[in-house]
């Protein structure tokens, strides 16, 4: 119960455009995969979810690069799946289920893109599976609650 709680509180945290937009999002996600069904690559989903987002009059970038550092040093190249709007990180996924390693890769990435909402989405089952993740680094003040 407190999980959920803490949850909704964060989710408070970030502003109504910002609502709107990962609700569009998860709204494209599920018609893509009523639409398509089950058993295609991620690719295939990736694709359609981008014609369904710009379709719902959303911007949508696709694999944006980012450099990752280590003091100072450029240790990597990130790609992200999609980012839309310029505030929502998409990663993608088509696997049995969603693990705690890939919310932590969200996190991750949210950590370095320094956006404030991700959503990991996956199509590999009947039923949508998706997690809402939030950067860590970003504070109550950057983002305040809409009234």
């Amino acid at each position: 119960m407190l999980k959920l709680y803490l949850k909704c509180k964060v989710y408070d945290m970030f502003n109504r455009d910002e609502k709107e937009i990962t609700s569009k999002i998860i709204s494209c996600s599920f018609g893509v995969l009523n639409e398509l069904g089950i058993g295609y690559l991620e690719g295939v989903y990736k694709k359609s979810l981008i014609l369904a987002l710009e379709h719902a009059g959303l911007s949508v970038e696709v694999e944006k690069s980012f450099e990752i550092y280590f003091r100072g040093e450029k240790v990597g190249l990130y790609r992200s799946d999609l980012i839309v709007n310029n505030c929502v990180l998409i990663e993608l996924k088509c696997c049995k289920a969603l693990l705690l390693e890939h919310k932590a890769q969200v996190i991750n990435y949210l950590r370095c893109t320094n956006l404030p909402i991700g959503l990991l989405i996956n199509f590999a089952n009947r039923k949508l599976e998706y997690n809402r993740l939030y950067n860590p680094n970003l504070s109550v003040i950057s983002y305040p609650a809409s009234p």
